[in-house]
């Protein structure tokens, strides 16, 4: 089952410019809906605001509309990253799949995130924290959270 909601990803992001909000960036409407994810309850420990915690996968997947979604963040320890984002059919069908390299840095619960699309630089402020709780680890970037998947 987890492999099928895995393979049902979600949403196409648009393009970064220097005006764009966290919103736009981390949930455009197909990544609106709800999500899988979180910390489910029970006992909760940040367990960091710094650049270590971040290494490794994220990922998000949300159901709106028919249309499911996946979108998965993945940050090297050398400040290097990729944005991936698939949308699927409620059946399984591509409809898009998008990935995005990007830099990163980030420290005291914020994240700061360099695009280079096309030639047009942007950067994206984002409030993150990383949390442990009784069913897993969760990055909760700019209040959406993401599920550990690798790393």
């Amino acid at each position: 089952m987890r492999t099928l909601i895995l393979l049902t990803l979600a949403a196409t992001l648009a393009a970064c410019d220097d005006s764009t909000s966290i919103d736009a960036v981390l949930a455009p409407s197909a990544l609106s809906g709800s999500g899988t994810g979180g910390t489910g309850g029970g006992l909760t420990i940040a367990v960091g605001r710094g650049q270590a915690p971040l290494v490794g996968s994220w990922t998000r997947i949300a159901n709106e509309g028919g249309v499911l979604s996946e979108q998965t963040w993945t940050f090297a320890s050398d400040g290097s990253g990729t944005r991936s984002t698939t949308v699927r059919t409620q059946l399984g069908v591509p409809l898009t799949v998008e990935q995005q390299a990007f830099a990163w840095d980030a420290g005291g619960g914020v994240l700061l995130l360099r695009f280079d699309r096309t030639g047009v630089a942007s950067t994206v402020r984002a409030s993150y924290a990383v949390l442990v709780g009784v069913t897993g680890t969760v990055l909760r970037l700019d209040g959406r959270d993401y599920v550990r998947t690798a790393g």
